[in-house]
């Protein structure tokens, strides 16, 4: 069967339950990646991590299926994905580590891009410390909004990044030099503690969940403070 005789997709969404790990993730995208390149534009992840969704090599995405999404707008990736992709393709080069983590991260997107959303541990193993990687990071971010290869790319989302996993939240403001070169670049970055109006409205494909289910307990309705968060 080819990608002509599949019926096009434009969004996919995955939402975690928070019971069942969703196993063979690569799978799904390099199936996604070959019948439904051309056409679909958002691919979201929501509450998942690097323990819950559960890739080929430790990873979900790999960059060699990338190149084949000609129409993407909504990009979710794991930064722990990103780490472990750019580690493998810096054997291939001379490039100093670093400096290829930052090039790496500033162009291995769809150029199609108008959103990206990064999530998981900051501690992507690159530097194995959650302030190195965040460091290198910043630079990366910043490198990809002022390149000029992604000239639809709209809003940045990193709230996830900035959520603790270990221990208590330590007093640092990460990614302010982000926010400031993103309202340079025209970018809404997303971070806690960027309480500013942003210049785009970002609306995100919700995942069904048991509000949606008409026949269940909720009747289809969702309680009255309810708000979606990505």
């Amino acid at each position: 069967m080819t990608s002509d005789e599949f019926e096009e997709l434009l969004t996919l969404a995955f939402d975690y339950d928070g019971k069942t790990e969703l196993d063979g993730a690569t799978g799904i995208v390099d199936s996604l990646a070959e019948f439904q390149g051309s056409g679909l534009q958002d691919l979201m992840w929501y509450g998942y991590d690097n323990d819950t969704l559960i890739g080929d090599h430790y990873c979900v995405h790999d960059t060699e299926e990338l190149p084949s999404f000609k129409a993407m707008k909504k990009v979710s990736f794991s930064i722990q994905d990103l780490g472990l992709v750019a580690d493998r393709a810096s054997h291939k080069c001379d490039m100093d580590e670093d400096e290829f983590f930052i090039d790496f991260t500033a162009r291995v997107f769809p150029e199609t891009m108008e959103t990206l959303i990064l999530w998981d541990c900051r501690c992507s193993g690159h530097v194995s410390e959650q302030t190195g990687d965040t460091i290198l990071l910043e630079r990366a971010m910043i490198k990809l909004m002022t390149s000029g290869s992604y000239r639809k790319l709209k809003a940045v989302f990193l709230e996830d990044l900035e959520r603790p996993r270990y221990g208590p939240r330590k007093d640092v403001l990460w990614f302010q030099e982000v926010v400031a070169a993103g309202a340079t670049a025209g970018v809404d970055v997303n971070i806690l503690t960027n309480r500013k109006t942003m210049q785009h409205s970002i609306e995100f494909l919700e995942a069904s969940d048991e509000y949606d289910l008409i026949s269940g307990v909720h009747s289809g309705v969702r309680p009255s403070n309810w708000v979606f968060n990505p």
